[in-house]
């Protein structure tokens, strides 16, 4: 195993590791802080954070999805739109019609 496949495993680790505090912790602002945390790892060290990860929580304000009083709507273009419940801005993610 070379030092960059070690250094990946260890980011992902943390990445998955801090998502899952953030998840199980009632306190929202802590919640948020595991987020940045989150980010701020994936960020140093050049690497994206997860898509499975990424959807769920707010790209802008970092309040988890799960959390908020988010609002969900599909559209008939292909697209899912979430709106925060905290911070009020629309996220969407794409799928592919039937």
């Amino acid at each position: 195993m070379g030092k960059n496949e070690e250094v990946e495993r260890i980011v992902f680790e943390r990445i998955s590791l801090l998502y899952e505090m953030a998840e199980k912790t009632e306190d929202d602002k802590l919640s948020r802080r595991y987020i940045r945390i989150l980010r701020e790892i994936a960020k140093h060290h050049r690497r994206r954070v997860p898509n499975g990860i990424k959807r769920k929580f707010c790209g802008f304000c970092g309040t988890l999805f799960l959390r908020s009083s988010s609002t969900v709507r599909l559209s008939r273009k292909g697209y899912i739109s979430i709106r925060c419940g905290s911070c009020g801005r629309e996220t969407h993610l794409f799928y592919r019609q039937p």
